[in-house]
């Protein structure tokens, strides 16, 4: 019951993205741990109707530790990266 509900709250979240932004989604990405669950994977695509795609298990860390990195460097100004972006990207790289 749990993976239902939380199939179909990601279904009605990215529905509601879709109305605002204009955009159609073809696939949706699963990233961090929890994309392992092939329960909730079958069921998330069966909800969106969207293909389910695995991403790393680690992203949820390193986008986590990237956020805090780049709000302890402060904002980006007008055609600079956005911090967190730039510290993904030197983590990912650090992590091959």
């Amino acid at each position: 019951m749990l993976f239902h509900n939380l199939a179909q709250r990601y279904a009605e979240v990215l529905e509601s993205i879709q109305r605002i932004t204009g955009r159609r989604f073809r696939r949706v990405y699963i990233m961090g741990g929890g994309n392992q669950n092939e329960v909730l994977n079958r069921l998330t695509g069966e909800a969106t109707g969207l293909e389910v795609v695995r991403a790393g298990t680690e992203c949820s860390t390193l986008g986590n530790f990237a956020v805090q990195l780049a709000t302890m460097e402060g904002h980006s100004g007008p055609g600079r990266a956005r911090p967190s972006a730039r510290w993904a990207k030197r983590l990912k790289a650090s992590a091959r």
